[in-house]
């Protein structure tokens, strides 16, 4: 057991094994190795957005009728990046 666990680590990488068991849709998906970050070419604010909506656990009620229920809010949130690690913006903003 000892000589074939040798020969498989000696002579398979287990990158390569992994890549070759998994479903190319899954590796590329949750596998794979990421080349860059959120922030690459984001050139200033607003060049990047991130949002998020969530349905807010209370209930909108009509002003004339109480009793009558209109609904719940959906809550958006979008933050604005900024580029702190942009080397692009960071020398734009030297002359600026």
């Amino acid at each position: 057991m000892r000589q074939f666990r040798y020969f498989y680590d000696n002579n398979y990488r287990k990158h390569d094994v992994i890549k070759q068991r998994t479903p190319s849709k899954i590796y590329d998906k949750d596998i794979r190795a990421l080349t860059s970050t959120a922030a690459y070419m984001n050139i200033g604010p607003g060049g990047r957005y991130e949002i998020d909506a969530t349905i807010a656990d209370l209930y909108l009620v009509s002003e004339k009728d109480p009793e009558k229920i209109i609904g719940r809010p959906v809550v958006y949130v979008v933050p604005v990046r900024k580029p702190a690690d942009n080397p692009l913006q960071q020398a734009l903003t030297r002359f600026f």
